[in-house]
């Protein structure tokens, strides 16, 4: 079988418009459809958020249910007595307390942490 000019002519033609429409229509397309999947897998992350709001709660009352075991009392002077604790492991100890920073807070699509 022998190539003529026309043959040669027509397959470095058609092998150039696979490479102009790859690169014009289905690398963006490739593209596309990895950033649909990433978005869909945050859409499917972010529909588990009640789940994990409703696990939150009931972990803060298994916990409130263990202070109240242990006769821990939670409330305004908590961190006064907890200070005070501070303060005396400091003296045992010979440690020196320099700073209190308050505690972050992060406002993450309506909940507070």
């Amino acid at each position: 079988m022998k190539l003529n000019k026309k043959n040669k002519l027509l397959i470095v033609g058609f092998v150039l418009i696979l490479y102009i429409c790859y690169s014009f229509a289905i690398s963006n397309t490739v593209i596309y459809y990895n950033e649909y999947h990433k978005k869909e897998q945050q859409i499917a992350n972010d529909s588990n958020l009640p789940n994990l709001a409703n696990q939150l709660i009931r972990k803060e009352k298994q916990l409130d249910q263990v202070l109240d075991q242990n006769e821990i009392n939670v409330s305004d002077s908590f961190q006064n007595d907890l200070l005070k604790q501070l303060s005396s492991y400091s003296n045992t100890y010979h440690l020196k307390i320099t700073d209190f920073q308050e505690p972050h807070t992060i406002i993450q699509k309506g909940f507070t942490t």
